[in-house]
């Protein structure tokens, strides 16, 4: 936490911090949120934006051909009046009515930061880099939705205490974190 509370501060936190909210603005653009009415150029381009996790294109067209179904899973997992555990489960677990091979945790928490960012932390490799130094594991037997809910309580509690303003001062934190630790100076 106080790692986070200093690296808050650096001079470099300000611009990555304004990356990402620009980010979320032009996923939102792009996928016709909270419609989802987008086209399969807009696909591509939404996992072409690197900011909130870059999105590793090798499943990207395979989601795609079920243009139907993403929608239809994305609309769903944006939908406040249902539980988020049934919506997280719906979308990412194997049994789920909405869930697509290829469409993982990591696009789905990156739709749903871009949808409440105050809320829905990313969940990608730096991220899990940076709990795994800090000595974080995720629940056991809870399945992937239930994984990803509790990394995000713990997420709220942790903004709270460092004084994050919001997921995309957080994605920054673990994104320089984790290069950092890899020796390399990070680009924000």
């Amino acid at each position: 936490m106080n790692q986070a509370k200093h690296d808050f501060q650096k001079p470099d936190f300000k611009d990555g911090w304004k990356r990402r909210t620009d980010a979320i603005e032009r996923m939102k653009q792009l996928l016709h949120y909270p419609t989802f009415d987008f086209s399969g150029e807009e696909w591509v381009e939404f996992y072409g934006i690197y900011e909130l996790g870059h999105l590793i294109p090798i499943y990207r067209d395979r989601v795609f051909r079920q243009e139907k179904r993403l929608k239809d899973a994305l609309r769903l997992l944006v939908d406040e009046t249902k539980p988020i555990d049934m919506r997280l489960s719906s979308v990412l677990e194997r049994s789920g009515s909405h869930q697509i091979s290829g469409l993982r945790l990591n696009t789905v928490s990156k739709i749903l930061a871009a949808h409440d960012p105050s809320r829905w932390p990313v969940y990608n490799s730096p991220v899990e880099s940076t709990l795994r130094h800090f000595g974080y594991r995720p629940p056991r037997g809870a399945g992937v939705a239930g994984r990803y809910e509790a990394y995000a309580k713990l997420m709220q509690e942790f903004m709270k205490q460092c004084g994050a303003k919001d997921v995309c001062a957080l994605d920054w934190f673990f994104y320089w974190f984790a290069e950092g630790k890899k020796g390399s100076k990070p680009k924000t």
